[in-house]
């Protein structure tokens, strides 16, 4: 019976392994910010972190991020707010977040750099 046992005990832990091995070989797991909850209960990006975004199976997608001050994934650290310019606010879902590109490449930064008014 003891022989049983170990030889359970030796393959779980050889099973996990292997399949520890195949997550980081093959890359199985998401790759994005940290994220907290403020006073409010609105879960939000930690500020001023910088790296690469990574999602989908053997990186798939890879866009490099980096979070501003207010917790943005944006160029920008200061909003300068004036009143002979116009300010816009783009609000949407994860092509407005822009997660699986550069932030020097989201769609805020094109709308940004072709504004005409």
């Amino acid at each position: 019976m003891k022989k049983v046992i170990l030889k359970v005990i030796l393959y779980v832990i050889i099973l996990l392994l292997s399949l520890e091995l195949l997550v980081r070989i093959f890359h199985l797991h998401n790759e994005r910010p940290e994220r907290y909850l403020d006073e409010y209960g609105v879960e939000k990006w930690v500020p001023n972190q910088k790296g690469y975004s990574v999602t989908g199976n053997r990186k798939q997608n890879v866009g490099e991020y980096r979070i501003n001050n207010f917790g943005f994934n944006s160029v920008y650290d200061d909003y300068i707010v004036s009143k002979d310019s116009i300010e816009v606010a783009i609000i949407g879902d994860s092509f407005i977040e822009g997660f699986h590109q550069n932030y020097t490449n989201s769609i805020s930064r094109k709308v940004e750099k072709n504004n005409r008014y």
